[in-house]
């Protein structure tokens, strides 16, 4: 895990460096401190699930995972842009964008709207090296990839992304076995939101997401919609958001195993809290969410549930 970390360190000092001939730094805001995630899943391709199932034909056992990292949200925002231009521009290095990741950008800001861009790296990422056994041995996963982001797009309420994640197992040991099991690949993921404001505090959110699993294995293959509705809440003490979302998944290929093409679908809902100065403390910031989810197969050993949920606790110097 500190290997990652310092891949990512070393990638986003590269990339501040490559820009620091441009740059005159008006302000480092540094916040640093820690969190923790707990995982409670029943899922049978969890890489830290249960090692030992009974049966690849039922449905998988819950187990649980606690998780403790460092809080990291690292800051540049220079005096002017590039070459001259307003100050618009942050460069950041983070461990809250993706969970479990590290992350390291860069935002430009507009009149009233931005684009960030930025990479990420798993520090958690684990597969087994072939599910479909009754004893099953874990092998180190490098998941990796990035997200752009245009925020208030052309000066509308509406938000675009594009998210790419590559997946590289280990030792993937089912994949060398059945090539329509590999499970090595890429996911694509374009979103879509609109912010619709219904007071001075309180905005609806609807969302649209299509995901797209392109894998070595074409029974891992997959499309995937979702569609979602958040309602955002910021106030003076507190930014709280609460979403329920649904999606459907078609995969491409019969998986060799089960004789079957998949298909699942899954619901969930989620709320997360920020709370800047809790308590009163000055500097400091209280950030804590909770997410579960069901998935439904045609495949009984693909059903899934889970809940998450973190704490974070960070102080800006």
């Amino acid at each position: 895990m500190l290997k990652k970390i310092w891949i990512v360190l070393i990638f986003a000092g590269c990339v501040s460096l490559s820009n620091a001939s441009h740059l005159s730094a008006e302000k480092y805001d540094i916040s640093a401190g820690i969190w923790g995630m707990f995982v409670t899943k029943a899922d049978n391709l969890w890489g830290n699930g249960n090692r030992t199932i009974t049966s690849i034909y039922s449905r998988p056992d819950s187990s649980s995972v606690y998780l403790a990292f460092p809080y990291i949200d690292f800051k540049v925002s220079p005096d002017q842009g590039i070459v001259g231009g307003k100050r618009s521009t942050d460069f950041y290095i983070n461990s809250a964008l993706e969970p479990g990741s590290l992350s390291a950008g860069v935002r430009q800001r507009f009149e009233k709207s931005f684009v960030d861009v930025y990479g990420f790296y798993s520090l958690i990422a684990k597969n087994w090296q072939n599910p479909y056994v009754l004893y099953r041995t874990a092998t180190n996963t490098r998941l990796f990839g990035g997200k752009i982001i245009y925020g208030n797009a052309f000066n509308t309420n509406f938000s675009l992304s594009y998210r790419a994640g590559i997946t590289n197992v280990s030792n993937d040991v089912i994949g060398s076995i059945i090539s329509d099991l590999r499970q090595d690949g890429v996911t694509h993921t374009l979103s879509i939101n609109y912010r619709q404001p219904l007071t001075k505090i309180l905005s609806f959110i609807p969302a649209f997401t299509y995901e797209r699993g392109e894998y070595d294995g074409k029974s891992n293959s997959y499309n995937q919609y979702e569609g979602s509705l958040a309602l955002n809440m910021q106030m003076p003490a507190a930014i709280i958001t609460a979403r329920i979302y649904g999606n459907t998944a078609q995969f491409d290929s019969t998986n060799p195993i089960y004789f079957k093409t998949r298909d699942g679908r899954t619901y969930g809902a989620g709320i997360l809290a920020t709370f800047p100065n809790p308590f009163g403390w000055k500097k400091y910031s209280l950030s804590a969410g909770i997410n579960s989810n069901n998935t439904d197969s045609n495949i009984t050993f693909f059903e899934s549930n889970s809940t998450m949920g973190f704490v974070s606790l960070g102080y800006q110097f």
